[in-house]
């Protein structure tokens, strides 16, 4: 059984979740020593792509994957931000 084979179960999961993503990015972010964004950034298993978003304070481009198309159609977009099923 899929748990988020459903608009409901994604839009409840992206409503509900805290909010700490942009966080661990700008630690990420410190911990490389970035002086300036990277062209890309890949979010793997992105679900509503709460940390996608984030991914644009180091990257131009950030890209999230997920298997469930439910998940990435809840996901919020912004310019340089691009989803995959």
């Amino acid at each position: 059984m899929d748990l988020f084979a459903h608009s409901h179960v994604a839009q409840g999961y992206a409503r509900c979740r805290p909010r700490f993503h942009a966080e661990v990015m700008a630690r990420i972010g410190e911990t490389l020593s970035l002086q300036s964004r990277v062209s890309r950034a890949l979010d793997v298993g992105c679900g509503t792509g709460l940390s996608t978003l984030p991914l644009t304070c180091l990257a131009h481009t950030a890209i999230g994957m997920d298997p469930a198309r439910h998940m990435v159609a809840a996901a919020e977009s912004e310019f340089g931000v691009h989803y995959l099923v």
